[in-house]
């Protein structure tokens, strides 16, 4: 449910919005009362079909709990309860796409070349990690 508290694993947090869904999961943004820091959390349900991913899926998230870069959105924890998976990441407030609308002009030249520079940094060091990334934003 989205109003109140999420407890888990000793962690408790007070969801504030939801931030997006899809077909697998929905993510909130939260207050990490333990961590005195918002964060970003994606619950994942995991059916009876899926479930058998259940492995794949920990040992992959497990390689980006250590993926720490500057460029990269920090997996902080992930938690696991029953068939669900609470995957908790550094929020960040907005992505490029939405920083473009709402900015309603064109970038500057070097805002680009920073942006892309930075895009580039975090991507080369996931290719360096043999991580490859399918949804860059």
């Amino acid at each position: 449910s989205m109003a109140g508290t999420l407890v888990l694993d000793k962690n408790e947090f007070k969801l504030l919005d939801q931030i997006g869904s899809g077909t697998y999961a929905k993510v909130y943004k939260a207050f990490d009362y333990k961590h005195q820091r918002e964060v970003a959390i994606k619950c994942m349900l995991l059916d009876s079909e899926r479930y058998g991913l259940l492995c794949v899926v920990i040992r992959e998230i497990n390689l980006l709990l250590e993926l720490k870069h500057p460029n990269i959105i920090h997996l902080y924890d992930v938690i696991r309860r029953e068939n669900e998976i609470y995957l908790i990441f550094e929020c960040m407030n907005t992505d490029l796409y939405q920083y473009m609308i709402h900015n309603q002009r064109p970038l500057a030249d070097i805002q680009v070349k920073v942006y892309f520079y930075q895009l580039l940094n975090g991507l080369e060091f996931c290719h360096t990690n043999k991580i490859f990334h399918r949804d860059l934003k």
